[in-house]
């Protein structure tokens, strides 16, 4: 796997962690690995499979039924030493939000045994259901808070938090996209646009658009909230660091090299002044400069 492909691996689970602050009240701290990860490891792995994901689908129709062990045709078939039986992929998952546990626990459970049992470990199945009861029980909860309390009551938009996070966590970009820019709209208005809250809804729903291929529309969200937090905390701070780490890769992603290079040079820069030119973040970075030849260890 390439260095570029590694990094929008990183990009995803750190996307997936920035979640996490959401998720206060439905989780313990302690446990919020035990959903994150798992889902961060089944993005990459089907990453991994997708060029031959097709080839094992077909190979799994036409041995299921002829009583023998598949397991090593299946491999062959994958070019890995694991694969999924599965025609489902997150994507297709959460395009249908309304069977989305059911058709993930199915998606999981077509991995291969090896590849299972990494989820069972983090009882992923239970975690799945957890957060589809757990969606369902925050949806209705707003429903009635919404008829007795104003829309800015600040119980209310904590529901809306949680339950926009806990459909990022399943994958449901779509339906958390609308929700997050309602929150950002709410929370710029009442506390103003640079609040902790309004500044973190607009930064999911920049994220919720690049996970869409809405690249052009997240640039210029991240950019927004970058404009902000640079203005409060200057522009080394871990989260500047971050959303500058996000606009460079998002540049790649629309092909705009120069652009990309450019925001990646400086970063790379001011990262190994922050923490050193040995720390993963330098070191990631300086590897997609390395690739777009802008970069050389002298």
């Amino acid at each position: 796997m390439d260095d570029y492909s590694s990094s929008k691996f990183t990009e995803l689970a750190n996307h997936i962690w920035s979640v996490a602050d959401l998720l206060r009240g439905d989780y313990k701290q302690s446990d919020y690995g035990k959903v994150i990860l798992p889902f961060t490891v089944l993005r990459r792995l089907e990453c991994v499979l997708a060029p031959t994901r097709e080839k094992v689908v077909e190979t799994y129709e036409r041995y299921k039924d002829k009583g023998i062990d598949v397991d090593r045709f299946l491999r062959r078939a994958s070019e890995h030493s694991f694969y999924n039986t599965s025609a489902y992929t997150l994507k297709a998952i959460a395009n249908d939000p309304s069977q989305a546990a059911k058709h993930l626990l199915a998606y999981v459970g077509a991995f291969s045994p090896n590849a299972r049992e990494v989820f069972e470990k983090y009882e992923f199945p239970r975690h799945i259901q957890r957060l589809d009861s757990a969606n369902e029980v925050i949806a209705e909860a707003i429903r009635v808070a919404a008829a007795a309390l104003n829309p800015t009551d600040r119980t209310l938009l904590s529901l809306r938090s949680r339950r926009a996070a806990i459909l990022i966590l399943g994958g449901d970009f779509r339906r958390a996209l609308p929700e997050f820019d309602a929150l950002a709209e709410t929370y710029a208005r009442i506390d103003g646009p640079t609040s902790d809250d309004a500044l973190l809804c607009l930064r999911q729903a920049a994220h919720c658009r690049a996970q869409l291929g809405e690249t052009t529309a997240a640039l210029r969200q991240f950019r927004q909230v970058l404009t902000h937090v640079r203005a409060r905390s200057g522009d080394a701070s871990p989260t500047a660091l971050e959303l500058r780490r996000d606009i460079g890769f998002l540049l790649l992603a629309e092909s705009k090299t120069t652009e990309a290079a450019q925001v990646l040079k400086d970063l790379h820069e001011d990262l190994c002044l922050v923490s050193g030119p040995d720390r993963p973040e330098a070191q990631e970075v300086a590897r997609v400069l390395r690739l777009l030849n802008v970069f050389t260890d002298a």
